[in-house]
C-alpha cells in the first residue's frame, strides 16, 4: 500500500483588524499568524522565522512592547509558535501600508503579507449606539426592542444616569 499525503502550503496573514490611530499613539497589538493555506487554520511555524516589518510611512515605528517603547522592526517567531505581536506608532497623519516579511531560517522560504493602517491628527468619536433588548411586555404598547443613541460624556456617572432614566421611562 502506498500512502500519499497532500501537503498544503504555509502562509502568513495579519489576523488583527486594520486600525485607525491618533498621531504618536501606540496601536493595539498587530498580529501576524502562520496558517495552513486553504484552511485558514493556524499552525506552528515548524522552523524559526525571522520577521521584518516596514511601513510605507517614513515616520512609522515598530516595537515589541507597547509600554516600554524600543524602536525595532525585526522580530523572531519560535518554531513552536503560530503568532507574533508587535506595535506601531507614527507621527505623520495619512493612510499607510504595513508589510510583514517572514523568512524561514532552515527552508529559506519567504512569505509576505500587508495590512492598511490610518493615522489621524485627532480621532473623532461618534455617539455610541446601545441596543436595549426587552423581554418584558407591559400593558402599554412598549416595543420588544429599541435602539437608542446616547453620547458618552466624560463622567461615567452621567452616562449611566442617562441609561437608567431611559429604562425607567420604558418600564416604570
Amino acid at each position: 500500500m502506498i500512502n500519499i499525503a497532500l501537503a498544503l502550503s504555509t502562509i502568513i496573514v495579519f489576523v488583527s483588524p486594520p486600525q485607525t490611530l491618533q498621531r504618536n499613539v501606540v496601536s493595539q497589538p498587530l498580529t501576524v499568524q502562520v496558517q495552513e493555506e486553504g484552511t485558514g487554520l493556524k499552525i506552528k511555524a515548524g522552523e524559526t522565522i525571522d520577521l521584518t516589518v516596514t511601513s510605507s510611512s517614513k515616520t512609522g515605528e515598530f516595537s515589541s512592547n507597547s509600554t516600554s517603547w524600543k524602536k525595532d522592526n525585526t522580530f523572531v517567531i519560535n518554531r513552536t509558535f503560530s503568532n507574533r505581536n508587535f506595535y506601531y506608532k507614527d507621527s505623520t497623519s495619512g493612510e499607510y501600508i504595513i508589510t510583514a516579511i517572514m523568512k524561514g531560517r532552515e527552508s529559506g522560504k519567504v512569505w509576505i503579507t500587508t495590512e492598511p493602517i490610518t493615522i489621524q491628527d485627532k480621532i473623532v468619536q461618534s455617539p455610541s449606539v446601545i441596543p436595549i433588548i426587552s423581554t418584558y411586555h407591559l400593558a402599554t404598547s412598549t416595543p420588544e426592542s429599541q435602539v437608542i443613541s446616547i453620547e458618552k460624556e466624560p463622567s461615567n456617572q452621567s452616562f449611566l444616569s442617562k441609561v437608567w432614566s431611559f429604562i425607567k421611562r420604558l418600564f416604570f
